[in-house]
């Protein structure tokens, strides 16, 4: 016989208590996705510890405010295609490298500077690295993260304090031409940890979170 296990209960500001049903926890240094729920109920989200976190809910994004990109262009062609930033993860944009050969992607410009998290899935990734880097000038840059050759999947960024960032891609094989598929890339805004929400969601809820190796935990608990 399977048993629920019983977690203490929580105080909402109204002064109720509730009862936990759900607690996820995560460590987190760089930004993470460490939760993610496909089910319907009310529930509250805790987020404890200190830095930044965001709550999005899927499809319609309404928990965590999307930053919207003020520009966001390929050197490669002049052209940015809208499938990159339609919040579907199945359709997206190839890249093809060169051997041994690099060349910055897309860039993005954010309009101010910004602090919150970059979603953006890979669905294809083959004799390739991708490197993301942050700016304020969109002259000096910094290098944020690297992705190696045959990592695809869902990935998650934090950005603290840039206005610019543009993804650069390497062939990294002496032969053959380097591959990539990006389908989605997103962008929320954070909220300042510790940091508390009742809500109501049907649909892929996640959450994102930066907090400088201390503690995070989600607590869902019925309303």
């Amino acid at each position: 016989m399977s048993s629920q296990t019983i977690y203490p209960p929580v105080t909402l500001a109204s002064g109720s208590s509730k009862t936990v049903i759900e607690r996820a926890n995560g460590y987190s240094s760089s930004g993470a996705k460490i939760y993610d729920a496909t089910r319907t109920y009310n529930a509250l989200m805790q987020l404890i510890g200190s830095g930044y976190g965001a709550i999005a809910q899927y499809p319609n994004d309404d928990i965590a405010p999307s930053k919207t990109f003020t520009q966001i262009t390929a050197p490669s062609n002049g052209t940015f295609p809208n499938n990159l930033t339609d919040h579907n993860d199945s359709t997206g944009v190839t890249w093809n490298i060169p051997a041994s050969t690099t060349s910055d992607l897309f860039s993005i410009d954010f309009g101010n500077s910004f602090t919150g998290f970059l979603r953006f899935y890979i669905s294809y990734i083959n004799f390739f690295n991708l490197t993301i880097y942050g700016s304020n000038d969109n002259s000096t840059w910094t290098s944020l993260m690297t992705i190696g050759d045959n990592l695809p999947g869902e990935q998650t960024l934090f950005i603290n304090g840039y206005r610019y960032v543009k993804f650069n891609g390497a062939g990294v094989s002496t032969s053959n031409a380097g591959t990539i598929t990006i389908t989605t890339v997103e962008a929320f805004i954070a909220y300042s940890l510790p940091y508390s929400r009742s809500l109501s969601y049907n649909g892929n809820l996640k959450v994102f979170a930066q907090n400088y190796y201390q503690l995070l935990e989600v607590i869902s608990v019925w309303v």
